[in-house]
């Protein structure tokens, strides 16, 4: 008889994300943790790391004959979800959409800005404006150029505060 593997969603303890993968790997069980990278200011210079897609979960995967209680007692694990008595299964789909977006488990960028491009800021106190991209600066930054009341403005701003207008 073969037993498809199915895929479930695992919350982990505060801080405890690796030891959890450690340990259900050891077990023979399959670990998916998408992760994004963000950019951030530390030290007055801009970084990226890579934070959890969902913060406090990851999805696990294991056949049907496995004792799936013993995951809710795995070193750094906090439970598998469950509704009802059994955990519940996360369609193959969704996960495999999710991995067509990964790359070693990472989110891709598929934010293609380029100089000339039109963009509409986010935030920030020109949120809703529509600009044109002037320069992508070695530090991350854009700089977009404004028409503002028969005038232009050129601002800097980063890269999540943009939308890429078609």
């Amino acid at each position: 008889m073969i037993f498809k593997k199915k895929w479930y969603v695992v919350q982990y303890k505060s801080n405890s994300r690796i030891k959890a993968i450690v340990n259900l790997e050891r077990q023979n069980i399959e670990v998916f943790c998408p992760l994004l990278e963000v950019s951030g200011i530390l030290n007055n210079k801009f970084v990226k790391k890579k934070t959890n897609l969902f913060p406090g979960y990851f999805f696990i995967s294991f056949n049907e004959t496995f004792p799936w209680r013993k995951i809710n007692s795995t070193y750094g694990v906090l439970k598998i979800i469950c509704f009802g008595k059994s955990p519940s299964t996360i369609p193959n789909v969704i996960i495999n959409k999710i991995k067509d977006e990964c790359t070693n488990d990472v989110i891709k960028n598929k934010v293609n800005i380029v100089n000339g491009d039109s963009v509409r800021i986010k935030k920030g106190p020109f949120s809703n404006f529509v600009g044109q991209v002037l320069k992508i600066g070695a530090n991350k930054r854009i700089w977009v150029i404004l028409d503002l009341m028969k005038t232009t403005k050129n601002i800097s701003t980063n890269l999540e505060n943009l939308i890429k207008l078609t």
